[in-house]
């Protein structure tokens, strides 16, 4: 089961390259079908993962991977029709660079709960968009200002995303003594770190940092 919840994520995480690929290749229908897919999975993965108790950090890193790529990724291809979504790009991006800042300065940076909620006004407004794009049904609720109010909504909950992310690794960063002369740790330590669930659960609140590199003062 570890197995097929990993290939799941990493199916969602490759869809979500195809999509730009597919654009003009595809049926309307079939890329809405598709994207709606990809967001189905982001649920499923993480409640397989939780019923079956086969998390890892393999699947967290992915997780977190394919949930930015697509977020990204559909936020770019719907920007080109309507502008105003280029400011969930750069919600998305600050939020990466938050996360990435903090990662490598060894705060724990996990996914906390309003950033999985963000991911669904996120969705709902590109699927709304996708819709309003192709125009595949007649559905007189389908327009411009209720996309815009969707944005708006997912706008302020990038907003309380981004403040949560900053709040934490402030947190975090006080008193901690900032270190940067690390090294990946060898192969051998790494797999049982990445895959294993009961390794995973009694070490998910700690830094990644910490998990994955060595300080060059242990070698």
């Amino acid at each position: 089961m570890k197995k097929f919840v990993n290939i799941l994520t990493i199916m969602r995480l490759g869809a979500t390259f195809l999509i730009p690929w597919i654009w003009n290749r595809l049926s309307p229908l079939a890329i809405i079908i598709i994207v709606a897919a990809i967001l189905l999975t982001d649920t499923f993965d993480g409640i397989l993962a939780r019923k079956y108790r086969v998390q890892s950090l393999f699947g967290a890193l992915m997780d977190t991977v394919a949930d930015k790529a697509f977020g990204i990724v559909i936020i770019l291809i719907v920007s080109k029709y309507y502008p105003l979504c280029y400011w969930l790009f750069m919600g998305e991006i600050i939020i990466s660079i938050i996360n990435i800042m903090a990662l490598s300065f060894g705060c724990v940076v996990n996914s906390h709960r309003i950033g999985k909620q963000k991911m669904w006004p996120l969705g709902i407004s590109m699927i709304y968009a996708l819709l309003l794009i192709f125009k595949p049904f007649k559905i007189a609720f389908i327009n411009e200002p209720i996309l815009n109010m969707l944005v708006i909504i997912t706008l302020i909950f990038e907003l309380l995303a981004i403040i949560d992310y900053l709040y934490m690794a402030i947190k975090d960063l006080k008193g901690m003594k900032i270190e940067f002369n690390y090294v990946l740790r060898p192969h051998e330590e790494l797999m049982p770190i990445l895959f294993d669930t009961d390794y995973y659960l009694a070490n998910q609140n700690r830094p990644l940092r910490q998990l994955l590199f060595k300080s060059m003062k242990d070698i």
